[in-house]
């Protein structure tokens, strides 16, 4: 519809955009604003998660996958667990933990492939993520 957006939309992928909005629905105002401090403050918290794993794994570096396999075997399990047991709404542990993989996994993606819609890795990703997620 607007070819000039394309690329941008590209560039941040901009799906995981679309679907925080879609989240972001309810039939009442409170449930709306309680929603929107959720995920406000999942997205933060799963995009530090997500740079402290990246880092803890990488160090300053661009990437080694021995290192990130084994910070992912010891952090997966608690996150797992987190969600299956969090006492609190769904959709936030949901949305902190998909944080946390986005940003572990664009990361990693950006190190090994090069492609135009890579946004980097460790705070420059989770920068991009906390962009889009209201």
């Amino acid at each position: 519809m607007f070819p000039s957006t394309a690329f941008f939309a590209y560039d941040n992928r901009f799906v995981w955009g679309i679907i925080m909005g879609q989240v972001t629905i309810a039939r009442f105002r409170g449930d709306t604003t309680f929603g929107l401090v959720a995920r406000t403050l999942a997205t933060f918290l799963g995009g530090v998660l997500g740079m402290v794993m990246w880092y803890i794994s990488c160090g300053s570096g661009r990437g080694n996958a021995y290192g990130l396999a084994a910070v992912c075997a010891v952090c997966f399990p608690m996150l797992f667990f987190a969600r299956l047991y969090w006492p609190g709404p769904p959709m936030t542990i949901i949305v902190l933990c998909v944080t946390c993989i986005l940003v572990i996994g664009y990361s990693y993606q950006d190190t090994v492939q090069i492609l135009p819609g890579n946004p980097g890795y460790g705070f420059t990703v989770a920068w991009v993520k906390s962009q889009s997620h209201s």
